[in-house]
């Protein structure tokens, strides 16, 4: 009986040992950087929609949706360049009705393509600022 609790003893302490050593085995995480900053259109603060990071050479993105003021901030955004949307904001679908209408200035049509705004900024390592106005 001994050499049974035993040997499930040192059973249960490599499993545990193992379980805590193996989450730093693997890749490490991508560096990132944080991105924040206001999108202005003709000196009025874009309040409504979002802001939207794409790589292509990545695969990855990030997006914010403004604040009242016209400021986002994305977090955790992996390093390197990125074309840039500001994308009107959804339209909230009402049943039985017509959507409702979306409040704020209207952005043109050609910055809420990444591939037609003209828009881009690099993230590096640790804060980076993007301040835009939009014509």
């Amino acid at each position: 009986m001994y050499k049974k609790t035993r040997i499930m003893f040192v059973s249960v302490f490599c499993l545990a040992m193992l379980l805590a050593v193996v989450p730093g085995c693997g890749p490490k995480a991508p560096a990132t950087g944080k991105v924040s900053g206001k999108v202005t259109l003709k000196g009025a603060p874009v309040t409504t929609g979002s802001i939207s990071l794409y790589s292509l050479a990545k695969g990855t993105g990030a997006s914010s949706e403004f604040d009242a003021q016209g400021n986002f901030k994305m977090d955790k955004v992996p390093l390197g360049k990125y074309a840039v949307a500001v994308e009107p904001p959804i339209p909230e679908i009402v049943v039985g009705g017509p959507p409702k209408k979306i409040e704020g200035i209207k952005v043109p049509d050609k910055y809420a393509d990444a591939a037609t705004s003209g828009l881009s900024v690099e993230v590096k390592e640790g804060d980076n600022r993007l301040d835009l106005e939009l014509k």
